[in-house]
């Protein structure tokens, strides 16, 4: 009875034996791809179309690349002794290929590319010595890193108004955590730039503390206190007088940062005289865009 064979087994003679062309080749697992993979590596040293130095087997974990590892030195150990597969010249390929398995690129990629960098550390713009951190490693620096930083700018007294200015509009040491982390993972894209800072402007509330009065100015116009448009402007009013009362520019931003809401849909026709509460309402929502935009 004839054998049966795989639906791809040209796929796999072809992966076999076309060692000259480049191939992508996928399948499920257990199908044999490392195998293939194995048998090829030995092929090509063995008909002397490369040697092993100039081979590279890229995995993604150490365990992974320590088993192909082995596995290559074995095949190619089986390699020398078979003489009915293959030829006396061959098998001295592979007997030279077995000096090679130590330091063979077959590891994984952070290996493979610290092998480049560490063979080419001038060209690539590196001291001479470099190593890979791993994961744990690299957090524990940059928290270290991070630290210095944020003494250094604490301490920076030429960076006191900017950093009272940035906390009092809400900006958190988180943000620029994280905004440093980003620079950290990203660090072979940044250039050198230099950014020249403006001078700080004034706070000019002018325009809003004018649109506040005008909007609680109408006040006297509401015949029921209980009126919640008219409780509103109380409100209003209070945060107006702190406001002007600012001395600074730092006093000025913290009282415009507070999360108070300025514009309000209240208001009922029949609790006003001379004032539609809706031109009220549209003086409180301009007065909202002008303190977003200070």
């Amino acid at each position: 009875m004839a054998a049966m064979l795989p639906t791809d087994q040209p796929s796999r003679e072809r992966i076999h034996h076309d060692l000259d062309a480049t191939l992508f080749v996928e399948a499920g697992a257990g199908t044999g791809k490392t195998r293939e993979l194995i048998e090829r590596i030995v092929r090509l040293v063995a008909t002397g179309r490369t040697e092993l130095r100039r081979i590279a087997a890229i995995t993604f974990t150490e365990a992974a690349a320590a088993e192909l590892r082995d596995r290559v030195r074995r095949r190619l150990e089986e390699a020398t002794q078979d003489e009915t597969r293959w030829s006396p010249e061959e098998r001295e390929r592979c007997r030279v290929a077995l000096t090679e398995v130590d330091a063979a690129a077959i590891e994984t990629l952070h290996g493979f590319a610290q092998r480049i960098l560490t063979d080419h550390p001038l060209e690539a713009g590196l001291p001479p010595f470099v190593e890979i951190q791993d994961e744990i490693r690299a957090s524990i620096s940059f928290d270290e890193r991070w630290a210095a930083f944020v003494d250094e700018l604490l301490g920076d007294r030429s960076l006191e108004e900017a950093l009272l200015r940035a906390f009092t509009l809400g900006l958190d040491p988180g943000d620029l955590r994280a905004i440093a982390w980003e620079f950290h993972q990203h660090w072979d894209r940044l250039q050198r730039v230099r950014i020249d800072a403006a001078p700080f402007e004034s706070v000019d509330a002018t325009l809003l503390l004018q649109a506040l009065r005008d909007a609680c100015s109408a006040m006297p116009s509401c015949h029921d206190q209980t009126d919640l448009l008219y409780s509103h402007l109380q409100h209003i009013e209070a945060y107006r007088r702190r406001l002007r009362a600012a001395d600074t520019d730092v006093d000025l931003l913290r009282v415009l940062a507070e999360k108070r809401p300025i514009a309000r849909r209240y208001g009922r026709q029949e609790n006003w005289r001379g004032i539609a509460p809706g031109e009220i309402r549209d003086r409180l929502s301009q007065a909202h865009d002008l303190r977003e935009h200070l």
